[in-house]
């Protein structure tokens, strides 16, 4: 009995170990938004693939995907009523649609969300 439970682990111990290694995002929210704040999200650990869904229950939202890095910076152009100039992909006045980034090496990102007008609006991410 004891070779079989070796014989697993020698075999299957390496198939655990890279289904491990490939972490996944699954974040889903519902927020209320204001015209005053930007909602921000941000990936846990840095990720090559995202993808941002979202619906707005009454108003059409702004979402941009950016760097990590530079969310301060386009934090600040969004509350002074710019658009961000550094984003890996928006989608900008609608109420529902969905938005997906793939690349070439892993990075922290963010989500930032804006609104003209106060609505509810539902997120989900995922990525790897």
């Amino acid at each position: 009995m004891s070779k079989r439970f070796a014989l697993f682990f020698v075999l299957a111990g390496p198939l655990l170990f890279v289904a491990g290694c490939s972490p996944r995002l699954e974040d889903e929210r519902t927020t209320d938004l204001t015209p005053d704040k930007v909602q921000k999200y941000a990936t846990p650990s840095p990720i090559k693939e995202l993808t941002v869904s979202f619906e707005s229950d009454k108003e059409p939202v702004s979402v941009y995907v950016v760097d990590s890095a530079n969310e301060a910076r386009e934090t600040e152009s969004l509350t002074t009523g710019k658009t961000p100039t550094s984003t890996l992909g928006k989608k900008e006045k609608t109420k529902k649609d969905e938005i997906k980034i793939v690349l070439n090496e892993k990075k922290l990102m963010s989500v930032l969300i804006v609104c003209e007008k106060s609505t509810r609006v539902k997120v989900k991410l995922s990525g790897r």
